[in-house]
């Protein structure tokens, strides 16, 4: 009778924490928009803050990365099973599919680039704290890709 009480109390303690952890993870859906050209790959990285004022993109916060076909102007792709937190998403338009964002010698893309929170791309690269959003539930946003602008031609 001891050992089945052992058994029931030890049931009740792990049923709880394994339920808890199944509920404890949310998902994020994408829609990346502003698509011009129906070609190449997106290329989309999912990266996990682990403090705050957290300024640089680096390889051991990187949670995903994906790349999927572009078949329309408008793409969805979701991630699964994330634990709360902050996270940060950067993506960019492989039209030519070298697997690599193409650019200027200035550093410029050349390529469609988006950002999660859509900030300015004036000073370059925003850094992954002003492209951060904290997840706690499921979760649907929009990054709109930017394109280089063509260069003017000078008037005499």
């Amino acid at each position: 009778m001891l050992k089945l009480l052992k058994i029931c109390f030890i049931l009740i303690l792990v049923y709880p924490k394994s339920n808890f952890a199944k509920q404890a993870t949310v998902s994020l859906s994408v829609e990346i928009t502003n698509i011009k050209k129906i070609q190449g790959t997106i290329i989309i990285e999912l990266f996990q803050l682990s403090k705050e004022n957290q300024q640089e993109w680096l390889p051991e916060h990187l949670v995903h990365h994906q790349v999927i076909s572009v078949t329309t102007k408008q793409q969805n792709i979701s991630f699964e099973l994330l634990s709360p937190g902050n996270y940060a998403l950067r993506l960019y338009q492989d039209l030519n599919n070298n697997k690599q964002l193409d650019k200027s010698v200035t550093k410029i893309p050349l390529e469609p680039v988006g950002f999660t929170q859509n900030p300015s791309l004036f000073k370059g690269e925003p850094s992954i704290e002003k492209a951060s959003f904290y997840l706690q539930e499921n979760k649907i946003i929009e990054v709109k890709l930017k394109h280089r602008k063509p260069k003017q031609k000078r008037r005499v």
